[in-house]
Formats: structure tokens, C-alpha cells, sequence
């Protein structure tokens, strides 16, 4: 199962960082996707993060 984690400038670094660990270390394929385009954002406390991929809404 892949899961999506969507990040955008001023996540909350809680919200996006603990699930991605506890997912990741149960053996789920957990990726950092952007709202607006690949790149650098950045956390409400000023954490920069790299996301290389964009989020693209799923087709019915």
C-alpha cells in the first residue's frame, strides 16, 4: 500500500513527520507529495523539507 502524505508551506511538522515514521517502520510505502509543484517547503516552525513529487488527485 502506498500512502501519501501531502505537505504544504506552514504544515505542522507533528501532523506530516510522526505518521511518516510510525507507516514507513510498518513496512508501508509512505511518500512526501506537494500541493503546488516538486520543491523546497517550509514548516510553520521554519522546518525546510523536499518534496519531489507533486500530488495528483486520484481518478475515479
Amino acid at each position: 500500500m502506498r500512502i501519501e502524505i501531502v505537505v504544504f508551506d506552514g504544515f505542522d511538522e507533528l501532523d506530516v513527520f510522526g505518521p511518516f515514521e510510525v507507516l514507513s517502520m510498518a513496512g508501508m510505502d509512505v511518500r512526501l507529495v506537494a500541493v503546488e509543484r516538486p520543491g523546497m517547503v517550509t514548516s510553520m516552525r521554519v522546518c525546510n523539507s523536499r518534496s519531489p513529487r507533486r500530488w495528483v488527485r486520484p481518478t475515479a
